[in-house]
């Protein structure tokens, strides 16, 4: 134990895991092996200031800086900015993986989530266990190609078609969370402007994504959604009210 700016750290001990992905130096090396520890009240303080609870890619970074003890050899000691760039890089799905082995060495395996039956209007509560949501593996590709349905014609009439796409990270979705709950269509054409890394020779920027058919615009979302991989966020309910069973989807903010 030790006392560091008016702060008593405990020593809770650490576990070690292994990302999806994995996080990628600046040689090229593939790190998958990251430790953590509990989440404290330094931790909980961090997340209620103004200007990180209200975006929740904020929220989970600052977890994750601060929980995540060391990523291989890599520790927080090379830098507070060094190290939050490290944690924005990790995929979404990285990220998601370490904060609900966070949470759960933090508050235990069950998860208490609230809906609304969409049949009935009733309100339920459930439990569930994090074991018994399912963790979709990596497939091992970090760049995905694409072939637009319809294409960008440029000024010269060259219609293009084919492309790659690279997979959201923390820092888009802490630049995508605000913007995401204001116009949902503003933050698929800053999404797709992000993470389209070629489009024939086309530098691709904002007006050319959004003047692109809305068949191509889903075709591309789809792209993502189809090799999705991580915890799958999704969970059948059945309404004890009317008994019908549907969907609900896990919100980060249950994790914690």
């Amino acid at each position: 134990m030790a006392e560091k700016n008016n702060v008593v750290i405990q020593d809770f001990g650490e576990e070690t895991f292994e990302f999806l992905a994995g996080y990628k130096d600046k040689d090229g090396n593939v790190i998958k092996e990251f430790a953590i520890r509990e989440i404290t009240g330094v931790e909980e303080e961090a997340i209620s200031k103004a200007g990180i609870r209200e975006n929740g890619g904020k929220v989970v970074r600052t977890i994750l800086e601060k929980c995540i003890t060391r990523i291989g050899d890599i520790t927080p000691k090379i830098g507070q900015g060094e190290w939050r760039e490290i944690i924005q890089s990790l995929s979404i799905a990285d990220q998601d993986y370490a904060l609900l082995k966070i949470r759960e060495a933090t508050l235990g395996s069950e998860i208490e989530m609230e809906h609304k039956c969409p049949h009935c209007g009733a309100s339920l509560k459930s439990i569930i266990d994090i074991d018994e949501l399912n963790i979709i593996p990596f497939g091992g590709e970090e760049i995905l190609e694409f072939e637009l349905p319809k294409g960008y014609r440029d000024k010269q009439g060259t219609v293009h078609k084919l492309g790659k796409l690279r997979y959201p990270n923390g820092f888009d979705r802490e630049v995508l969370d605000t913007v995401a709950r204001k116009n949902i269509g503003t933050a698929n054409t800053m999404l797709l402007t992000r993470c389209i890394v070629e489009l024939g020779d086309v530098k691709v920027h904002d007006a050319i994504i959004r003047g692109l058919s809305m068949k191509d615009r889903e075709y591309l979302l789809n792209v993502l959604r189809e090799n999705a991989y991580g915890v799958e966020l999704e969970t059948d309910i059945t309404c004890s009210s009317c008994g019908e069973e549907f969907r609900s989807t896990l919100n980060m903010v249950n994790f914690l």
